[in-house]
């Protein structure tokens, strides 16, 4: 585990600029595709290091971590770097390691998705790759003790399921407010841009300058021909409609405490 001490020696040297912390199934990967393209951001090793979430990583220490990037030969050359590991945002001890062993002047890049929508894409990843059986419903029952009232015309499967399930916090994820709170407390409020996953779908170019913009970086530098949409989810179902409202009421006043938390309106709830 990294120590105070070396997180102090490490503190001086070029350390990651920024990172994009969430959230999962937000279009971290598309953002983060999209600004490595501009000239004066190199990438790092790869677009997620799960150093501050995975104890295996972490205990690598922040030589292993400073290892991962790449820096500019010269000081006198107006480069920066990153990463995207978009558990970062709720992971429970994420927040308070990165407090400790990044400079104070590292910025945060957080994509907020409509948590229902959210919640269907990280279900839908996860029955592609085989590691989710249940229904969309009997997932989210399992996970979510408040509503199973909801939906008690479900037949319950956890016996059979169950032990997956909490691996996979399919709604809770989405109650970004709390996760929100936990970061803010650690950070000054100016170190974040918050953006909505659903502007970068649709206008991309927009988003980005923004990005680019809260990088102190210029955004003249990058345009680009193509936005393509990186891991783009193709499902063989949609969501009933009754679903949607269930969890339309259950995010409502999560959502609204977001909204008056980051003074933005996020229009979630439909």
């Amino acid at each position: 585990m990294t120590d105070k001490n070396e997180a102090e020696n490490y503190s001086s040297r070029h350390l990651p600029d920024y990172l994009i912390i969430g959230t999962q199934k937000g279009g971290s990967t598309s953002l983060y595709n999209y600004l490595i393209k501009h000239p004066d951001i190199l990438p790092s090793s790869k677009k997620e290091l799960h150093f501050f979430d995975k104890m295996e990583n972490y205990k690598k220490g922040m030589g292993w971590y400073q290892k991962q990037f790449s820096f500019p030969i010269s000081s006198n050359q107006k480069k920066i770097t990153g990463e995207a590991t978009p558990n970062y945002l709720s992971d429970s001890l994420a927040p308070k390691r990165i407090a400790r062993d990044l400079p104070k002047t590292t910025k945060f890049i957080v994509l907020l998705r409509n948590p229902i929508d959210r919640a269907y894409s990280n279900y839908q990843m996860n029955v592609k790759r085989g590691l989710e059986q249940c229904s969309f419903e009997e997932a989210i029952v399992n996970n979510e003790k408040r509503l199973k009232d909801k939906f008690s015309h479900i037949t319950r499967t956890h016996k059979k399921h169950g032990a997956d399930q909490w691996v996979y916090p399919y709604i809770t994820r989405g109650v970004y407010i709390k996760q929100l709170k936990t970061w803010m407390k650690l950070f000054s409020k100016n170190q974040f841009l918050i953006l909505k996953s659903e502007d970068l779908f649709s206008k991309p170019q927009k988003v980005v300058n923004r990005a680019i913009k809260f990088l102190e970086l210029d955004e003249n530098k990058l345009n680009l021909e193509m936005f393509d949409i990186y891991h783009k989810g193709k499902y063989s179902d949609e969501m009933s409609q009754k679903t949607r409202n269930i969890l339309v009421d259950y995010y409502r006043p999560y959502n609204q405490s977001l909204e008056k938390l980051l003074d933005m309106k996020f229009n979630w709830d439909h």
